[in-house]
């Protein structure tokens, strides 16, 4: 009843530690972190101020090594869009971007902080744009924001490593993040195509498509070298 104020994730940073996150709204652009002190039954707020008109989104992690947390975000960001018709003309139009990544100290200090629209945008316009059920990516409304493109719905610290991997829900693909260099890595899935090693459901379908391969996936993590493991709902309706 309280929705957009609502604890969305939480995540242990020690075995009696919690740290939750609570989505906010565009209104009141602070994001919020509660840090759950299970032994002592107490909690303590921490906010901090974002970029205008962000809110948090899904996932964060912890590292207990550097007591800092990763957060994910969404906001509006314009973006240049070519013809997607006989009629149709390039404009420039916003969309609700959720590929936003944010560490922050408990103590409501940034961190860094980076966007993901222009390492993936030039690439979704060449392969995914062409393709889409959508006629007009300025207008569609898919998950309750108009023109959430690739949804950025999870993230997993690979402490060890210092690496990020992502699941970008709305384009069937993970990526994997140097935290160091704030560069990608790899990228894998719709956004560049797949390679398939076997045949894919049904058996009988020809050729390849949108629907091939995982689609609306969450969660992507590292299980063993160069093996991942993710949850594909199988079907995503703005694909």
């Amino acid at each position: 009843n309280n929705w957009p104020l609502r604890v969305h994730t939480c995540r242990n940073m020690q075995a009696a530690l919690l740290v939750c996150a609570q989505e906010g709204e565009y209104l009141n652009p602070v994001f919020t972190l509660f840090v759950y002190n299970l032994t002592q039954g107490s909690v303590s707020k921490v906010a901090f101020p974002v970029a205008q008109w962000h809110i948090l989104h899904h996932d964060l992690q912890v590292n207990p090594r550097t007591q800092t947390v990763l957060l994910l975000s969404q906001g509006p960001q314009q973006v240049t869009v070519p013809p997607q018709g006989l009629d149709s003309q390039e404009r420039r139009c916003l969309i609700i971007d959720t590929g936003f990544i944010t560490e922050v100290t408990l103590s409501g200090r940034v961190v860094w902080s980076m966007e993901l629209l222009p390492l993936l945008w030039p690439a979704y316009v060449r392969h995914l744009l062409p393709q889409v059920g959508c006629k007009d990516v300025c207008s569609c409304r898919i998950s309750g924001a108009i023109g959430d493109i690739f949804h950025l719905n999870g993230v997993n610290w690979d402490i060890e490593e210092d690496l990020l991997y992502i699941s970008l829900r709305h384009i069937g693909t993970i990526g994997c993040i140097d935290r160091r260099t704030k560069l990608l890595r790899w990228l894998v899935g719709h956004l560049h195509g797949f390679k398939y090693l076997g045949p894919t459901s049904p058996p009988a379908q020809t050729g390849r498509s949108l629907t091939d391969g995982f689609l609306s996936i969450h969660d992507v993590s590292k299980v063993g070298p160069n093996r991942y493991v993710l949850f594909s709902n199988g079907n995503d309706k703005w694909n």
